[in-house]
């Protein structure tokens, strides 16, 4: 998407139908705020923000939670007022100023200050009190962050603490398209300690680069005590870039869910 306008006005009949759905997990997807108990995903499931992929809906049949990325879409898009704070909207980071000869995307030049400021989210956590917890995931559906395009570097923090495990995987993924996807990332014990106030401040923001790469997101999910209910085998071979031959004894990771060593072919 990186200096591109695309600006849409239709958008198909069953990808607006696709987007009113209820599910045992999520309850009714056009809900702004949704608390479920005993889920087959978690014990508890705080949700803020509708799933419609920022209105735009989804293909028929496609599952938002499978990781996959969404087809392209158009943009710019009018915010809507119901929809929660810090979603469906586009955000440009603080640190770009608008007129300098930088990199910038298509929701940077499509968009302007102040509408386009980076806003927090907040996930209220009343439904918590004299919850166990052991774990808990924050999933994230997130849409066009172009790190490793335009050299962008997002900051994640959640009641001002940095999350480190969040930035890493953001800044790995390029959403050129505009597309989105899920991600989910385990919190850490220091961030288990932010479950025990009145809510959970998530905030997102490339405050250093300079860059103009816009950003959206369309829900966020905290699940407590969360369970493994999605199962998929990984494969692929790691090889040197310049020669192309295996590389071994390497160390292929999946952010917070485990490693392999590569044998002798990759």
């Amino acid at each position: 998407m990186k200096k591109l306008f695309i600006f849409s006005t239709t958008v198909l009949l069953s990808l607006q139908l696709s987007a009113q759905r209820t599910t045992d997990n999520d309850g009714d997807w056009s809900r702004q705020f949704i608390v479920l108990k005993n889920t087959s995903e978690a014990d508890l499931m705080i949700r803020v923000g509708d799933i419609d992929n920022l209105g735009f809906g989804f293909e028929e049949e496609f599952n938002p939670f499978s990781g996959r990325s969404t087809w392209s879409h158009g943009y710019p898009w009018d915010v809507k007022k119901e929809d929660a704070r810090g979603t469906d909207r586009i955000m440009v980071p603080s640190s770009y100023t608008y007129g300098t000869w930088v990199s910038q995307d298509g929701y940077t030049s499509s968009t302007q200050r102040p509408a386009n400021n980076p806003m927090t989210i907040a996930i209220p956590l009343a439904e918590l009190k004299g919850v166990k917890i052991d774990s808990a995931s924050l999933q994230l559906f997130i849409d066009d962050f172009q790190a490793p395009a335009l050299n962008s570097k997002f900051q994640v923090k959640i009641n001002g603490l940095r999350f480190t495990e969040a930035e890493k995987m953001i800044n790995r993924i390029n959403q050129t398209g505009p597309i989105g996807k899920l991600i989910t990332i385990r919190f850490t014990t220091e961030l288990l300690e932010k479950l025990k106030g009145d809510s959970l401040i998530i905030a997102i923001d490339d405050p250093v680069s300079k860059q103009g790469d816009g950003y959206a997101i369309d829900f966020v999910k905290l699940l407590i005590n969360p369970k493994i209910i999605y199962r998929g085998k990984v494969q692929g071979r790691i090889i040197d870039a310049a020669t192309k031959e295996p590389i071994a004894g390497a160390t292929a990771r999946i952010e917070d869910y485990g490693t392999a060593i590569t044998d002798n072919e990759g």
